[in-house]
């Protein structure tokens, strides 16, 4: 992982394998997760908050970063992305953390 002020560079999730909450994403999933995103992203329209929620949409109460970028990484089917941490109070616990 990369950080650079206000952005982060790092592995997204892995492929195939059993991440920390209990989900299993293929790369076929992952592929088509990338697909969809790209205009949201080109947009500057995807935004994340922390943690694993239970719920497909974002709350805008919880907003901690934007994803500014996101790839496949062939080498090791692995998604990998760029965010900002935005200035909200789960952004700032983010940098609070780094």
């Amino acid at each position: 992982m990369k950080t650079s002020k206000n952005f982060i560079t790092g592995k997204f999730l892995y492929c195939d394998v059993k991440n920390a909450n209990g989900r299993i994403y293929t790369k076929e999933c992952a592929l088509g997760i990338l697909q969809h995103a790209h205009k949201d992203i080109l947009d500057g329209n995807l935004l994340g908050e922390l943690g694993y929620p239970d719920r497909p949409e974002t709350s805008l109460a919880n907003v901690s970063h934007r994803i500014v970028d996101m790839w496949m990484n062939p080498n090791d089917n692995s998604v990998e992305g760029t965010i900002e941490i935005l200035a909200t109070p789960s952004g700032n616990r983010v940098m609070n953390m780094i």
